[in-house]
């Protein structure tokens, strides 16, 4: 629930989940707690042993800005459903945001997904740009000295990778990008991904 405190969503389990979202922030990196959580039903006796992952989302200023929080339950059809929810409801806000360009890669690079905000600032539509490397945004040089592929190793190494710079539109246009990539890590703490938020700087400079 937007603007709803945790403590008022999630009063069962927000005083064990707490320290773990304050870690992540004291940490600039990913958490993971598990937590037992009782049923609800009434005569239900058996408690759900329930994983969350908490992963930070950096602002292009290098601060924390959020935390992305996933649940995971295997033994629950009900619980991996509601994840799922949850999934496709932070899926739809990103897809909204029209002032920071907000896409998920896969580990090797690989442009996963793509919002309203990334469609402005870079000038591809999803059909067009989703399954490409996302080098396609640098220019020639950068792309020689193998600039994408330093940034995701960076941010795989050390968990982000923040880097300012001129990036190529469609049209073949440059602008001044600030660019935030953030490492996603699995159940094992292994890199399955990164998100990266890029922001148009161009207006700014010229201010």
């Amino acid at each position: 629930a937007l603007g709803i405190g945790g403590s008022n969503v999630l009063p069962q389990i927000w005083k064990n989940l707490e320290p773990s979202l304050l870690a992540t922030f004291k940490q600039s990196g990913p958490t993971q707690v598990e937590i037992e959580i009782a049923s609800p039903r009434r005569g239900a006796s058996k408690a759900k042993i329930v994983n969350f992952y908490n992963s930070p989302l950096f602002l292009d200023n290098g601060l924390i800005g959020g935390v992305l929080t996933s649940a995971v339950e295997t033994s629950s059809l009900a619980i991996i459903e509601e994840l799922k929810r949850s999934e496709e409801r932070y899926t739809k806000m990103t897809e909204e945001v029209q002032d920071y360009a907000i896409i998920l890669l896969d580990k090797d690079g690989t442009i996963l997904n793509w919002n309203k905000g990334a469609q402005n600032i870079k000038g591809y539509t999803e059909e067009e740009i989703v399954g490409k490397n996302f080098s396609v945004f640098y220019l020639e040089d950068d792309r020689r000295n193998k600039l994408p592929e330093k940034l995701i190793q960076t941010a795989a190494e050390h968990g982000r990778a923040v880097h300012e710079g001129l990036r190529k539109r469609k049209d073949g246009t440059t602008f001044l990008g600030s660019i935030v990539i953030t490492a996603l890590h699995d159940i094992n703490n292994e890199v399955i991904g990164f998100t990266k938020v890029t922001r148009d700087l161009t207006e700014r400079k010229q201010a």
